[in-house]
């Protein structure tokens, strides 16, 4: 799942509510019932189409691999074949060494790791895996059992949390990414010191550290690492030889590997205004001035991957996505009781419809998402990684799966959802739904309404929260005539927490690379938070692999906007080195500063429906998302 990124026009609304679409009647595929007489599972017309949207939005590559079975394609073509059918899209480049994308391209799946890792727990309970005490391992497992070590802040849930808890998003816990990279014996000895946004068991919030403790999980009940187990379990007796959890073994298979790609000085008034053109014409305009320069940023972690390997970084590419998908509807290699195991509903993520009138809300189960599409019951799950965003999403009554992969940082997200509508819609042979211009009339919509609201504006320094239902007042309610900032003296220094670790908090002045300040004045522009001499910084080495700095600007008196930022490099096409850099933000929260430390607010990214905290200036220490103590 991705944060909320402030770079351009369409990633400022990225988390927005779809208004009902623009539907028509289908008339360039057939249902699944017609007759075709091409065996392919979407016809070209849909090919084509993507592509255009693709070359629309200066987008470098899509690819999309699909599978269906043989009653789908028995009613599709009116034969009784007896074999699954594949279909590979690979659409424009996968990096800047010019390779195309192809069937044997990899690429990073991000969160669609989480399914490996829920299917290896539920292999070792399949097995009849014995605890140390004797007992069956099973979903109710106490993790504490297992991993005396762990434990959470609420004594009671660290006692009582269950495999499933974890698994399912329901220990209490919001996002606190900034854990992830660590060890992953650090990030579990490191959990019991989180605060958590919700009671134990109470809300569903998304939450990536849970299968970093299955990673734990697995190696001390088999004695043996969570990358070998699922090669040995999975893996190979899938199939599946060109899978990795480890980027320098897929680099060493010699295949193509994607790069993300991200935008760079996108006119933002010219792509605004060439998007209300798009509108206005109905979807035949130009949107070339939304592309900016593309620019490549490589592979997204800058360590082989492994310690994320349950929560984040497999890679793969279409080929052995054909063998996963095939296994996913229909079993045949795993036992047939695990896949239903993890598409089974456990906990509620989102109260309200996704798109109301045409998707339900989410539900979760282990490392799936469930929900309903137009009334059809849709398994899958979503990933994101720096500059490389995945979708996997299964129709399973119909029998047909598929997996969109794009490799573009600021609209992968939007085209992974374009995509995947647009497939379901022909797969399914519903009305046509017209989600390009949909999506770009939300956009405009939201930003008409971002130049006139400021009250609602997520670019005005404001005390911001992750939460969608923030009770926070905003800006010019709580703060008419900022107070002037607290000087250096009162900012400079370390702060330290037992989760988060030491910030060394410096002035931004103090930051050396060249490339690097170019590129936070450039982004923090964009954002309407000007870099001066009341700016501050913190670079984060402990735990790089989604945070790498915070940045914090004045707001009011104690008051500072904090921005989490990372910060990726950029390279030329064809070269190995790096060539400048590029501020991908989280945010801005806010921090406020005392005598004795710092609170952050707005941070930890709470679940949809979770009330935000309030910034409050008393009792900070107890009210905040984070406490850093000063040294």
């Amino acid at each position: 799942m991705l944060p909320l990124h402030l770079l351009t026009v369409a990633t400022l609304f990225i988390s927005r509510v779809h208004s009902l679409p623009h539907i028509s009647t289908r008339q360039d595929t057939p249902s699944p019932n017609a007759t075709a007489g091409s065996a392919n599972i979407v016809d070209q017309t849909i090919v084509n189409k993507l592509d255009d949207i693709r070359s629309r939005w200066g987008i470098k590559g899509i690819n999309v691999v699909l599978v269906a079975s043989p009653e789908y394609m028995g009613h599709k073509t009116g034969t009784n074949t007896t074999e699954w059918a594949t279909q590979s899209i690979a659409l424009g480049q996968a990096n800047r060494f010019g390779d195309e994308f192809t069937d044997e391209t990899l690429y990073a799946l991000g969160s669609n790791s989480k399914h490996f890792a829920a299917v290896a727990v539920a292999l070792l309970i399949e097995n009849g895996t014995v605890l140390p005490n004797g007992e069956p391992l099973t979903y109710t497992t106490k993790v504490k059992d297992i991993l005396p070590e762990f434990g959470l802040l609420d004594e009671y849930a660290g006692q009582n949390a269950e495999l499933v808890d974890l698994l399912s998003m329901r220990s209490g816990l919001p996002r606190h990414d900034h854990l992830m990279g660590l060890d992953v014996e650090e990030v579990v000895s490191r959990m019991k010191y989180l605060r958590p946004s919700t009671p134990f068991r109470h809300d569903g919030q998304y939450q990536s550290l849970h299968y970093i403790v299955m990673d734990q999980v697995v190696s001390t009940l088999t004695g043996t690492s969570f990358v070998d187990f699922v090669q040995t379990h999975m893996f190979d007796p899938l199939g599946m030889t060109n899978t990795y959890h480890n980027h320098t073994q897929a680099v060493e298979s010699g295949l193509s590997v994607a790069d993300g790609w991200v935008h760079e000085d996108i006119d933002l008034e010219g792509c605004l205004a060439a998007s209300q053109e798009f509108i206005k014409q109905g979807g035949n305009a130009s949107l070339i001035p939304c592309a900016g320069n593309v620019k490549s940023i490589g592979w997204w972690d800058r360590t082989d991957g492994v310690r994320i390997g349950t929560t984040g970084s497999a890679i793969t590419n279409s080929q052995d996505m054909f063998k996963w998908l095939k296994e996913e509807l229909s079993p045949s290699i795993l036992p047939p009781t695990i896949i239903p195991a993890t598409v089974t509903s456990q906990t509620i993520l989102t109260k309200k419809p996704v798109i109301p009138g045409i998707t339900s809300s989410y539900t979760y189960g282990l490392g799936q998402f469930m929900y309903t599409y137009r009334g059809y019951a849709i398994n899958g799950h979503d990933g994101s990684v720096w500059g490389q965003l995945s979708h996997n999403t299964r129709v399973p009554d119909v029998g047909v799966g598929f997996v969109v992969i794009v490799n573009d940082q600021a609209y992968g997200d939007l085209m992974c959802s374009m995509v995947e509508h647009i497939l379901l819609d022909a797969i399914l042979g519903l009305a046509e739904i017209n989600w390009e211009l949909d999506t770009f009339t939300g956009l405009a919509g939201d930003v008409s309404t971002e130049s006139t609201d400021s009250s609602t504006s997520q670019n005005s320094a404001s005390p911001a929260t992750s939460s969608d239902n923030s009770t926070s007042a905003s800006a010019s309610e709580t703060a008419p005539s900022p107070r002037p900032p607290l000087g250096a003296e009162s900012i400079v220094g370390k702060y330290t927490d037992e989760a988060y670790g030491t910030f060394d908090i410096q002035p931004l002045s103090n930051l050396q690379d060249p490339e690097i300040i170019l590129a936070f004045n450039k982004t923090f522009t964009l954002l309407d938070l000007p870099l001066g001499n009341n700016t501050y910084y913190y670079e984060n080495t402990d735990s790089s692999s989604f945070i790498t700095h915070y940045i914090f600007t004045p707001f009011d008196g104690p008051i500072f906007n904090v921005t989490a930022s990372y910060v990726a490099p950029l390279y030329p096409d064809g070269s190995e080195t790096k060539n400048g850099s590029t501020v991908i933000s989280y945010g801005p929260g806010s921090a406020v500063f005392k005598d004795d430390g710092v609170g952050l607010f707005g941070i930890w990214q709470a679940g949809s429906g979770v009330p935000a905290r309030e910034v409050v200036e008393v009792d900070v220490e107890n009210q905040a998302e984070v406490w850093l103590r000063k040294v």
